[in-house]
C-alpha cells in the first residue's frame, strides 16, 4: 500500500513539473511569436522606403459641372464656356499604349507644341502618369494629338466655375491696399517712436496679406487660362507577374527575423542603464548591510 502510495505521488510530481515545463515552452513560443511578427510589421518603416502611390487624376464632379455642353467638330463632347464667367477646365484620359516610354515623350512634345507644359509625370512597370497644362484655347487640338497616342478607355472633362472665388480676392486685395495705403500716410505723419513702431508693424500685416492674395490670385489666373489635361498610360497586353510563393515566404520571414532583432537590440540598449542603476543600488544598499551588521565572536 505504501509503495502504491509512493507511485501514486511520483505520478503526480511528474505531471506537475511536466505541466510546469509545457507552460514555459508554450509562454516561450507565445513571445518568440509576438516578436517576430512585431519585427514584420516594424521592417518596412525601419529598412524601407515607403512606395509612393500612384496619383488618380479621376477629376471631381462638381456643381459647375453642370455648364452647357456642346459636340465639338472631332465628334467629342466639349464644354462652352459662358462668357463672363471664370472656370477651371480640366481632362481625365485614360490610353491603352504599345511603348509607354514613347507616349510619354508624346506627351511632353504634345504639350511644348500648343504652348504648355508638363507639371508632373511618372512611370512604373506598365503603365504611368502625366498631368499637362495645356493653355485653353488649344485644348481640344491637344486632345485630338492626345487620342491618336493609343486607344481611349476612358475620357472626361470638368469645368468648375471660380468667379466667386475670383471676385473675392480682388474685393480682399482693394481693400487692403486702401488699408495700405492709409497706414503709410500715418506713417509719414507720425511724430513718436511709439506710433511709428505699431504702425509698421500693423503695415507689415497687412502686406504679408496682400502678398499671399496676390499669390492666390496669380494661381487662379494659371488655373483659368490652363487646362489640367491628366493622362494615364497603360501598356498593352501588360499583365503583372505573378508572386513567387515560396520567395514571398522567405522574404518575410527574413523580415521578420531582421524587425525582432533590431527590437532585441534596442530594447536591451534602453534597458542597460536603467539596470545598470538599480544594479549599482542593490549592491550599495547589500555592501552598507554588511558593514553595519555586528562580527560575531567565535
Amino acid at each position: 500500500m505504501l509503495r502504491a502510495g509512493s507511485q501514486l505521488i511520483s505520478s503526480h510530481f511528474k505531471r506537475v513539473v511536466l505541466c510546469r515545463v509545457m507552460k514555459r515552452e508554450i509562454s516561450l513560443a507565445a513571445f518568440l511569436a509576438v516578436l517576430l511578427l512585431a519585427g514584420y510589421l516594424i521592417y518596412p518603416y525601419l529598412f524601407e522606403s515607403q512606395p509612393q502611390q500612384a496619383p488618380q487624376y479621376m477629376p471631381e464632379v462638381t456643381a459647375a459641372a453642370s455648364l452647357k455642353r456642346e459636340q465639338a467638330p472631332s465628334g467629342k463632347e466639349a464644354i462652352s464656356i459662358p462668357s463672363g464667367r471664370n472656370v477651371t477646365v480640366s481632362a481625365y484620359l485614360k490610353l491603352q499604349v504599345s511603348d509607354v516610354n514613347s507616349a510619354q515623350l508624346k506627351l511632353s512634345q504634345i504639350a511644348l507644341k500648343y504652348n504648355g507644359y508638363v507639371q508632373s509625370s511618372s512611370i512604373y512597370e506598365g503603365g504611368g502618369y502625366i498631368t499637362l497644362r495645356i493653355p485653353v484655347e488649344k485644348l481640344e487640338d491637344a486632345l485630338r494629338d492626345i487620342r491618336s497616342l493609343g486607344k481611349v478607355e476612358v475620357e472626361q472633362r470638368n469645368v468648375e466655375d471660380v468667379t466667386e472665388q475670383v471676385l473675392d480676392v480682388e474685393t480682399r486685395l482693394k481693400s487692403l491696399k486702401a488699408t495700405e495705403s492709409r497706414l503709410m500716410d500715418l506713417l509719414n505723419k507720425a511724430e513718436s517712436v511709439k506710433d511709428i513702431i505699431e504702425i509698421e508693424d500693423k503695415l507689415s500685416q497687412v502686406r504679408q496679406q496682400i502678398e499671399w492674395l496676390e499669390a492666390m490670385r496669380r494661381n487662379l489666373e494659371t488655373m483659368i487660362n490652363y487646362a489640367t489635361v491628366n493622362v494615364e498610360l497603360k501598356k498593352e497586353g501588360y499583365i503583372p507577374p505573378e508572386e513567387d510563393l515560396l520567395a514571398k515566404i522567405w522574404e518575410d520571414s527574413r523580415k521578420a527575423l531582421i524587425g525582432s532583432i533590431y527590437i532585441i537590440v534596442v530594447g536591451a540598449s534602453f534597458s542597460a542603464l536603467p539596470l545598470l542603476l538599480i544594479a549599482s543600488i542593490y549592491l550599495a544598499y547589500r555592501r552598507r548591510r554588511s558593514g553595519q551588521s555586528p562580527i560575531k565572536s567565535e
